[in-house]
């Protein structure tokens, strides 16, 4: 499979799953490597590829307690099942990542019948920043001693490393690196660019407020419940820039982005303010007082006169991916709450059989 093929569409985490996948299915120099920073993380048994090895990415899942789930990556080794899922600021879904394993069990069983048994190895592969909080989510699950955690750091440091006459796998190597950095590296630039990203937008040039509201908000707002839809950026040159959100939810929609303070009822001192305006039907749960103000958009044709909007009070700790996740992790908990009702109610509705002009019945 060609590469456009595998990256088409994605973003983000699945963006660099696949170029990941690629570069693994590509280059045996980048196994090797990527392979001892996975060992290192995994101390329990010794993981080898000498005869056997596959990289596959988005395999389906299924717990009959959690429901279905999708591995980011799958490997296959010679005396191992691999599940690898990825990380950069997107939260722990429900379930996640406890929910492959019976999965992974039916991959290491059908193996085990032909190249011998397999041990299940689960590798959360996240931010530095976000090492401790994942290895503490394995322990809240029980499953830190079938689980590792490896670093996107390390990761992709060790690969640039290698040595290869394929310059292919080279290219790949260093897109793959400095989309981790931009990734990763891009929220510790916060406390760099408050004053411009409190500036008018009118005033400066917005890619710096686009590039936060693509990479650093956008992973923030996402809930994988809803599906990876990014839809295009929001924006018109001097009056806002941003994300519609909640895709997959209608009739609720909720946006977030840069917004005038003039735009803003009794205005603030800051020339541009980041806000999250919902339907006024959304149930919004409660967030952090102290970080989020709910406020009025005063200016006509904005779209947001009618709306719920809410101001966040951008500071230097919110370049740190993990406090973006504290602070909308109510609202993510609505999302998949009103998504799991929408799913129910989809379940519980009957066969209807409705007949054409024609007279032929369809279902």
């Amino acid at each position: 499979m060609h590469l456009l093929s595998q990256i088409e569409g994605k973003s983000n985490e699945n963006l660099a799953s696949a170029l990941l996948t690629y570069i693994l299915q590509r280059s045996p120099e980048a196994r090797h490597e990527s392979l001892k920073v996975i060992q290192a993380a995994w101390t329990r048994d010794a993981l080898n590829m000498e005869h056997s090895f596959s990289a596959r990415t988005e395999v389906g899942t299924l717990d009959q307690a959690e429901g279905p789930g999708r591995i980011d990556i799958l490997l296959k080794l010679d005396n191992a099942v691999v599940g690898i899922e990825v990380k950069f600021g997107a939260l722990f879904q429900t379930g996640q990542p406890a929910k492959y394993r019976p999965t992974l069990q039916t991959f290491a069983d059908a193996e085990a019948a032909v190249t011998g048994p397999k041990c299940l190895v689960i590798a959360l592969l996240v931010p530095r920043a976000r090492k401790r909080e994942a290895e503490q989510h394995l322990t809240a699950q029980n499953i830190q001693n079938a689980a590792c955690v490896v670093e996107w750091e390390k990761l992709v440091d060790r690969l640039r490393a290698v040595r290869t006459v394929d310059p292919a796998a080279l290219f790949l190597i260093e897109e793959l690196y400095q989309f981790v950095q931009h990734a990763v590296g891009g929220r510790q630039e916060l406390d760099a660019l408050l004053p411009i990203l409190r500036r008018d937008l009118a005033d400066v040039d917005d890619n710096k407020h686009s590039d936060f509201v693509a990479w650093l908000f956008w992973p923030a707002f996402h809930n994988p419940a809803l599906g990876d839809v990014r839809t295009r950026l929001s924006r018109s040159k001097g009056f806002y820039v941003g994300y519609y959100f909640l895709m997959g939810l209608e009739p609720h929609y909720g946006w977030y982005g840069f917004v005038p303070s003039r735009f803003i009822e009794g205005r603030t001192d800051r020339a541009s303010e980041f806000v999250v305006a919902l339907d006024k039907a959304f149930p919004m749960p409660q967030l952090d007082p102290s970080r989020v103000t709910q406020i009025k958009i005063s200016k006509p044709g904005t779209g947001m006169e009618n709306q719920q909007v809410w101001q966040v009070n951008l500071d230097e700790s919110l370049g740190d991916p993990a406090e973006w996740r504290r602070l909308l992790e109510p609202l993510h908990r609505r999302i998949e709450e009103l998504h799991a009702q929408r799913e129910a109610a989809k379940l519980a509705l009957p066969a209807i059989l409705v007949r054409d002009p024609g007279g032929d019945p369809q279902q």
